[in-house]
């Protein structure tokens, strides 16, 4: 019996788990939020601190940081733009290609019905 009640207490807390799933995401994202305002403020403070003591070398190097970090950035973005343009356009083309396939199947294997059709309708004459 002790068993039975240990798995029905376990299901009863991953019923728990599963019915928070829905308001517990929103506040990890708070959390994410708030530990990236944290980050920026404290890289922020250290910038400052450098600056007092270095002067104009520090702005350089955080210049040079960002312009790598805006590097990648743009890298990253152009791989996944081709990657994506690529597969738009083999959509595409298969699509098309399947359109001709069929646009000729249409018209050629019907083509015999359309010749009886016509031949009937202008036999009138």
């Amino acid at each position: 019996m002790w068993v039975v009640n240990q798995i029905h207490r376990h299901q009863d807390e991953i019923a728990a788990v599963q019915s928070r799933h829905d308001t517990d995401f929103p506040r990890l994202q708070l959390q994410v939020m708030k530990m990236r305002h944290w980050v920026v403020h404290k890289r922020y403070e250290k910038f400052v601190r450098e600056c007092e003591a270095d002067g104009f070398e520090s702005f350089r190097k955080e210049w040079l940081r960002a312009k790598e970090e805006r590097a990648k950035w743009t890298k990253a973005c152009r791989h996944s733009k081709k990657i994506a343009e690529n597969k738009v356009m083999r959509n595409w083309e298969e699509f098309w290609q399947y359109e001709k396939r069929c646009r000729f199947l249409c018209r050629f294997s019907l083509r015999s019905i359309r010749r009886n059709r016509l031949d009937a309708a202008v036999g009138i004459w």
